[in-house]
Order: structure tokens, then C-alpha cells, then sequence
């Protein structure tokens, strides 16, 4: 019985020993890719967006809105169906920028910080209303049920009734690409971009 007993003891100790043995044994990369793996996946789950095109270890891709200008006699549906303005379409640009987790934040900045009244892009030219504005990102919330708030300052410039739906809709399908993102409330010094423009 005590020959058991001591038998039993040295098995333990041999399993033990090869456990420790594999833990010090195992590299630092091994050791940390589950949780690495559960970080990348609910980053994406946050912030993804469904036309993001790639995602590096420095940069990332985004969506900025642009303005397609009416073009008469030519057909509508090249230019899609979603009408804003005068009768023009909202268009999605994909910009790369520096990977971070305020995604959201740093798209509407990239938006923002063109000055340009219109950009070329391949062989099409889209238009930006926002080119007279300044505009800052103060701050930005999102509600359990979605609800991006958004707060802006500055001045806002708008060419007149036909640049008023432009703005309007360049910031919140910038805002609103993302997939937790179901609908927004825009904030420029603390009215609604609706009522910024209905006070005018």
C-alpha cells in the first residue's frame, strides 16, 4: 500500500514538472493570442463599418460623403438613387487614415479638414459643401439603441438652400456608415444642424 501510494506521488510530480516545464516553455506570442484574437473581434464589432476595404497595423479605411452634382439628361440611376439638394446624390469616399479605435471621431475630422470645393477622383469630380466651413469635433456619444449625438462648433458656410440637404447629409452618412450607428443627432453649437439652417 505504501509503494502505491509513493508511486502515485511520483506520477504527480512528473505531470506537474511537464505543465510548468510547457508554460515557461511556451512563447510570449502563443501565450497572448486568444485574447488578442477577442480584442481584434470586438473592435470590429464597435466600430466596423460593412465598406470598409482594408485594415493594417498602421491605417485604416473609411467612408467621407461627397456631393455628385446633377448632371441633366444623363441617367439618374448612374449616380445611384439616394437625391439630396438639387436633385443631386451623396456618394461614398474611402480615405485611409491612421488606425485608431475613435473611428468615428477621426472620420469626421478627415471630412472636415477638406478645404478644397471640389476633389477629383478618377474621372469623376465630386462636391464638397462643407468648403466655406469650420467646423470642430467636440464630442460624441452612442445610445444602447444606437443613437449617435454628435456635437460640433464652429462656423457653418452654406451656398443657400440647395447646399443646406448637402452639409446636412455629408456629415450624417459620415456618421452613420457605421454598423452601430442606426441613426444620428447632429449638434453645431448646440442646435441641430436642421434648426442651424431653418434660423438662418
Amino acid at each position: 500500500m505504501k509503494k502505491l501510494a509513493i508511486i502515485l506521488v511520483l506520477i504527480l510530480a512528473i505531470l506537474g514538472g511537464y505543465k510548468i516545464y510547457k508554460i515557461v516553455n511556451t512563447p510570449v506570442g502563443n501565450q497572448n493570442s486568444t485574447s488578442e484574437s477577442t480584442s481584434e473581434t470586438l473592435e470590429t464589432a464597435q466600430t466596423g463599418n460593412s465598406d470598409t476595404a482594408t485594415t493594417t497595423a498602421e491605417t485604416m479605411s473609411v467612408n467621407i460623403y461627397l456631393v455628385q452634382l446633377e448632371k441633366p439628361g444623363e441617367d439618374d440611376m448612374t449616380y445611384g438613387n439616394e437625391k439630396i439638394g438639387c436633385n443631386d446624390t451623396i456618394v461614398a469616399i474611402k480615405r485611409e487614415i491612421p488606425k485608431t479605435p475613435k473611428v468615428l471621431e477621426a472620420s469626421l475630422k478627415e471630412l472636415f479638414k477638406i478645404n478644397d470645393r471640389e476633389l477629383k477622383i478618377g474621372n469623376e469630380t465630386y462636391y464638397n459643401a462643407l468648403y466655406q466651413s469650420d467646423i470642430q469635433y467636440n464630442t460624441g456619444s452612442l445610445s444602447p439603441e444606437g443613437v449617435a449625438t454628435i456635437k460640433l462648433s464652429g462656423t457653418m458656410q452654406s451656398g443657400g438652400i440647395c447646399d443646406d440637404p448637402r452639409i446636412i447629409a455629408q456629415i450624417k452618412k459620415t456618421v452613420e456608415q457605421f454598423l452601430t450607428v442606426k441613426s444620428s443627432k447632429i449638434f453645431i453649437n448646440d442646435v441641430t444642424l436642421e434648426e442651424y439652417f431653418s434660423q438662418r
